[in-house]
């Protein structure tokens, strides 16, 4: 480590509070598009991470950067409760576009869907507002979550995130009430072996239904929140009949869907939306991350029948839609279709995933392997036999890859997955560099122990 990030290091450490972790000690002075940082010693990284799945365009994407520029040019802060502008109003046009519809043929006579949106920062005030909507649309005050879930560091996104620790640790004597879980279906550590997966839906969907018969009666829920595929959980995928039938168990019910797609959303997974891999139409969308292309930017999209069930000033939020942010958000979406990004992420995600069922083979510390397009991952076991989970030597793997050059990040309950949110628009030389050196880190562990 060069004597500039040192000195950077230490003022990390006098100022800023512990409780705002970093998974490496690396100081990064700038991007180079797509997927390529610079420390300020000037030694380079290939980035797997895209800041935590937010650079889903690339870093430092000329056309986004344009139109963010563009955009201050013109002016820096508005207010949308103060005065209109029309990048916020042209990305709910957007959103409503890409919300995901049923299928042609699906539903014959079908309603069509209308949406709009609302604008905040982040992913946490995404689901807060989501949660908020539901329940003044529904008048009901129950929300059935699910366990492993991640929903943000905001009170009622922290009671609804599934994990104790870390985040929710510290303050869960004064965590608000009304939020209740259900067992996610993860299928690699699930209690029993499954015969298929029509077997596993049944189960889990059956675990929901019991949720409602001994816990909270289904007339008190107002929504149930998913992530179509865990993101901090260890990008566990559910079955597709699981998610089929929460959504007919919500209809069965009157209460609403919403998928939470702060780290599926904006072409992650292959596909606009998650949720849209399992051929399901929520009610509500919670969105951060890539929608703001490295802007602070959060929205929630819903049917314009639940949003319009919420009265005048009962949201609202600063900054919430800055202009700038909304400009950058409306060239990354133009980006994203125009280039066929949601089919490169599939492509991607091949490319990925076969190297990792590769590498299973190989290193008896690769447990499963799953993911859905660019959301790729493996889990770190002691063994395939027992499965147990091993956390420390999913530590020395990240340490390995930022010493040789490149940004990873872990995730899972236990702290034992490997996860990849490359940026789409990543070189293949940088893609095949990045594989290399997370292979060499594995070759590293590996003959470590």
């Amino acid at each position: 480590m060069g004597s500039r990030s040192e000195e950077l290091l230490a003022l990390k450490n006098r100022y800023v509070s512990p409780a705002f972790f970093h998974v490496t000690p690396v100081v990064i002075e700038r991007a180079q598009y797509p997927a390529t940082l610079y420390d300020v010693d000037g030694r380079r990284y290939i980035d797997f991470a895209a800041g935590i799945g937010v650079m889903n365009v690339g870093h430092q994407h000329p056309e986004v950067l344009e139109a963010a520029r563009e955009q201050m040019e013109r002016c820096t802060h508005l207010g949308f409760h103060l005065v209109l502008y029309e990048p916020y109003l042209r990305l709910a046009e957007a959103l409503d576009r890409i919300f995901p519809r049923p299928a042609a043929g699906a539903s014959p006579g079908a309603n069509p869907i209308h949406t709009k949106s609302i604008f905040v920062n982040s992913g946490a005030e995404a689901v807060e507002n989501a949660i908020k909507i539901a329940r003044a649309a529904t008048g009901r005050e129950y929300i059935i979550a699910f366990t492993g879930a991640f929903h943000g560091r905001t009170y009622a996104a922290l009671q609804a995130t599934g994990k104790t620790k870390p985040s929710r640790f510290p303050f869960l004597a004064s965590l608000p009430p009304h939020i209740v879980h259900a067992p996610y279906p993860y299928l690699y550590r699930a209690p029993v072996r499954f015969a298929s997966e029509e077997e596993a839906s049944a189960f889990y969907l059956a675990q929901v239904e019991h949720l409602l018969d001994t816990v909270v009666a289904p007339e008190r829920v107002a929504a149930v929140l998913i992530e179509p595929v865990q993101g901090e959980g260890g990008f566990i995928v559910p079955p597709r009949g699981f998610m089929q039938g929460l959504r007919q168990l919500c209809d069965q019910h009157g209460i609403l869907l919403i998928s939470d797609e702060v780290q599926t959303g904006f072409g992650r997974t292959g596909y606009w939306f998650g949720i849209e891999y399992h051929g399901v139409v929520p009610d509500l969308i919670a969105t951060a991350k890539a929608l703001g292309a490295g802007w602070p930017l959060g929205g929630v999209t819903g049917k314009a029948e639940v949003m319009d069930r919420v009265p005048p000033w009962a949201l609202g939020s600063t900054f919430g839609g800055h202009p700038v942010a909304c400009a950058a958000a409306l060239k990354a979406i133009e980006v994203i279709e125009r280039d066929g990004l949601l089919m490169r992420a599939r492509w991607l995600g091949e490319r990925i995933a076969t190297r990792f069922r590769a590498w299973q083979e190989r290193f008896p510390f690769i447990g499963d392997v799953r993911g859905v397009g660019a959301m790729q991952a493996f889990e770190v076991v002691r063994s395939h036999k027992d499965r147990k989970p091993d956390p420390d030597r999913v530590n020395r793997i990240m340490e390995e890859c930022y010493r040789r050059g490149l940004i990873m990040i872990k995730a899972g309950l236990y702290g034992n997955v490997v996860r990849t949110l490359v940026p789409l628009t990543i070189t293949e030389a940088e893609l095949e560099e990045g594989l290399s050196i997370l292979e060499a880190a594995l070759e590293c562990v590996a003959e470590g122990g």
